[in-house]
Parts: structure tokens; C-alpha cells; sequence
């Protein structure tokens, strides 16, 4: 106060800030005058506009910090989720079982370094094409499709979680008994 009245200023209009989920202070804007008087209506309307643009102010800061510390989590999940589906990665390519995945439509979505020495097809070669061309005989295909398309219809299927063996072909044409698993 003293070193206020030395700079001439005696009094002052004070306006709160108010927090809108609460509806309690947060802050007061303080308007130091030389001499005591009322404000008028302008004047008034004019503090008023300036605590709002303060609220909101505020409300920004803190919504722009929650923002901030979700896009940290989010990071630092997305993070994780790479390093999870690295480490799947590299168990499903040093298997040392043929591992096959396919969409619902029996298109092939991953083929690992087994399923490349087994059936003599690189991955690029077969990623994103339908499974039946090339390790189904021809003879079994439309079965295979059949038997896919009820499977991704009904969410079951007579070979889903059994263990089987049926006849595959390689790349060369050469067929020959294989055990499969579908899950």
C-alpha cells in the first residue's frame, strides 16, 4: 500500500475471476487509480469483459495442460504398443513353425520366415492376396472359401481350435501333409 501512495495511486477497483465449474475465485484483476471514485458503466462493463477474457484465459492454460499430459500417456502408449508388437514380431518370425495370418477374408496379413522355407513364397509376394492361391490344392479351394466365408459369418467353424492335418502345395506345386491349427 505505502509504495502504491507514493506513485500517487490511492485507490483501486478489483474485479474476480470466476472458475465456471466451481463458481468460485480464482484470480482478481486490480485496477489502481490516482483518485477514489466510482467506476461507471463503461467502465464497469469494460472490467467485466476483461475478467471473463482472464476466465477463459484460464480455463485455456488448463485445458491445454490436460491435452499435454494426455498426448504424454497417449505417447507413451503408442510406445509400448510398438514395443509389445516388436517383440510379437520377433517370436512369430524365429517360430519355428510356418506362421500364417489371415483377415476374415482369407487374405494373407503375415507370413513369417518358417511359412517362406516351407512354401518357398516371399512374404511380398503373398501379403494382401488371398491364401487359397498358394498353399491350397486346387481341388480343395472352393471348400476352403466355403468354409472361410461361414467361419467369418458365424464366428464359428468345425476346424477352429482343433489341430488337423490336410495337404498343402508349395510354391513348386509339390504337395505334401501338413499339420494346421486354426485359432
Amino acid at each position: 500500500g505505502l509504495t502504491l501512495q507514493r506513485h500517487g495511486l490511492v485507490a483501486a477497483w478489483t474485479v474476480p475471476v470466476r472458475h465456471t465449474d466451481a463458481g468460485t475465485g480464482r484470480a482478481v484483476l486490480e485496477f489502481l487509480l490516482p483518485t477514489r471514485r466510482a467506476p461507471s458503466r463503461a467502465e464497469l462493463s469494460l472490467l467485466g469483459e476483461l475478467g471473463e477474457m482472464v476466465r477463459l484465459s484460464l480455463d485455456l492454460l488448463g485445458l491445454a495442460a490436460q491435452v499435454v499430459e494426455r498426448s504424454a500417456a497417449q505417447l507413451r502408449a503408442e510406445d509400448e504398443s510398438r514395443q509389445r508388437g516388436a517383440k510379437i514380431d520377433a517370436l512369430v518370425d524365429t517360430a519355428l513353425d510356418a506362421v500364417i495370418s489371415t483377415a476374415d477374408d482369407g487374405t494373407i496379413t503375415l507370413w513369417n520366415r518358417q511359412a517362406e522355407t516351407l512354401f518357398g513364397w516371399r512374404p511380398a509376394e503373398v501379403l494382401g492376396k488371398p491364401l487359397s492361391n498358394f498353399v491350397v490344392p486346387p481341388e480343395t479351394r472352393e471348400a476352403h472359401r466355403a468354409g472361410l466365408a461361414r467361419a467369418a459369418a458365424t464366428g464359428t467353424g468345425a476346424l477352429l481350435g482343433r489341430r488337423i492335418e490336410i495337404n498343402a502345395i508349395d510354391r513348386a506345386g509339390r504337395r505334401f501333409p501338413v499339420e494346421l491349427s486354426i485359432n
